[in-house]
């Protein structure tokens, strides 16, 4: 296999298959353009894999203002009927 065949596909491997080559025995005979090659894909796949959390956990600032608001509002309206 040619060194450009060998990059196309690494660029396909994901972060299960990086990091098990990693392991192999065969990872410190590789030319260091492969292992800058596999660990660039394993940032791009961790960077990838950060980026997807951020996003699914983090709510649309409209959602936020309007969960803050109705909290407001039932905290007022409590505070109203204990004080009566």
């Amino acid at each position: 296999m040619d060194e450009l065949e060998a990059i196309r596909q690494i660029r396909r491997l994901d972060k299960v298959a990086i990091e098990k080559a990693f392991s192999e025995e065969e990872y410190s005979g590789l030319p260091d353009v492969l292992k800058i090659e596999l660990v660039q894909r394993l940032e791009q796949l961790t960077n990838e894999a950060l980026q997807g959390q951020r996003s699914s956990t983090s709510l649309h600032p409209l959602l936020t203002f309007s969960l803050v608001a109705v909290g407001i509002t039932i905290l007022v309206k409590v505070l109203t009927l204990l004080s009566k």
